[in-house]
């Protein structure tokens, strides 16, 4: 149990590339801290396995396309209606709201409604 404590402290901290030479950790660098600090031998998936019951999850970060033009995000962002309350309170009931050619703000829903009987006979 101290070693699990130990290994959660130290995804915690992270990584010191001068040391690891990673800036983030993956299972397999822990799995090679793991060897090297307290002599076990674990499979990468194991090593998965003891961080989702240590409480951590994987965090990857949002891509991007490399030729993005900041200029048009954000004109379109000033440009886009503002997000509001209700918007939020939609989002929550599963709703979604959109505008139509003539502006006008229409909602839409998404919901299961079933198969169709032919589709089940393939």
């Amino acid at each position: 149990m101290e070693q699990k404590a130990e290994l959660a402290e130290i995804v915690r901290k992270g990584p010191d590339l001068a040391v690891h030479g990673v800036v983030r950790w993956r299972r397999v660098d822990l799995q090679a801290v793991i060897r090297e600090r307290f002599a076990v031998e674990l499979a990468e998936r194991t090593v998965g396995t003891i961080l989702r019951q240590l409480g951590f999850s994987r965090l990857s970060s949002r891509s991007y396309h490399p030729k993005k033009d900041e200029d048009a995000q954000e004109a379109f962002k000033k440009n886009s209606p503002p997000f509001t309350a209700s918007d939020q309170s939609q989002l929550e009931n599963g709703q979604r709201s959109m505008f139509n050619a003539a502006g006008m703000r229409q909602k839409i829903s998404w919901k299961f409604i079933g198969y169709k009987s032919n589709e089940l006979s393939h």
